[in-house]
């Protein structure tokens, strides 16, 4: 199966190359109007769910990043607004994919990330461990906003290492 992933977008609604899922790991709010949801739930609307719609693959799987406060705030309506689309949203959550080859993936998401700023989904360790704890053991494929500490998580601008998630990590 060829799977996609990207993540970040922040309104910019790219064009990708055909692959069966697509993994959307966050951050798919404009910055200009991320805490607007009158403004986010039109772009939603008007905008990202049309783009979804024209997308080389099967499935979207998306969970949310800490700039998208629309899914934080109005998770009921961001629902709504998907229910007949690809996409499923998964908010530290599991859901199976049957791929086109017939191998059943067991699939988790979760938006959840440590603290470094004040941002929607952003948690303590202590409440990152109790909501990583939902992952199921036989899981094929875990996305997330946040990279686990010690992963692909070195900041090189800001001459840090590592900035990921113990939590996550450990999980």
């Amino acid at each position: 199966m060829k799977i996609g992933a990207i993540s970040d977008l922040h309104g910019n609604l790219i064009n990708i190359t055909k692959c069966e899922v697509l993994f959307i790991c966050g951050d798919i709010s404009p910055l200009r109007i991320q805490f607007d949801m009158e403004e986010m739930e039109y772009w939603v609307s008007n905008h990202f769910l049309s783009w979804c719609r024209t997308l080389p693959c099967e499935r979207i799987y998306l969970t949310a990043g800490n700039h998208d406060a629309f899914l934080e705030r109005n998770e009921r309506v961001f629902r709504n607004l998907i229910r007949e689309s690809k996409v499923t949203y998964l908010k530290n959550e599991y859901s199976e994919y049957l791929s086109k080859d017939g191998r059943l993936y067991k699939i988790f998401g979760t938006p959840y990330c440590h603290i470094f700023g004040n941002w929607p989904f952003m948690r303590s360790d202590e409440i990152l461990e109790e909501k990583f704890a939902d992952i199921p053991e036989r899981c094929d494929i875990l996305f997330s906003h946040d990279c686990p500490f010690g992963t692909g998580d070195i900041c090189l601008e800001l001459n840090e290492l590592h900035r990921g998630s113990v939590a996550l990590r450990n999980a």
